[in-house]
């Protein structure tokens, strides 16, 4: 399977009511695995759970 560039759009809100906004770009063979990816990396960048985050746009770039 050949992997293609995605770009997930993102936002989230914290415990404390912070708003989040972002695009990540990801290299994955679909766009589900996409979501996933993108969603790790959020968490990880914000230290935020990955409940907190709603998946807005994905595109093939």
């Amino acid at each position: 399977m050949e992997n293609k560039k995605y770009e997930v759009d993102w936002h989230v809100r914290d415990m404390d009511f912070n708003y989040f906004v972002g695009t990540e770009n990801v290299l994955v063979s679909d766009e589900n695995n996409a979501i996933e990816s993108a969603t790790q990396i959020v968490s990880r960048k914000l230290g935020l759970q990955r409940h907190l985050m709603i998946i807005k746009t994905v595109k093939v770039v």
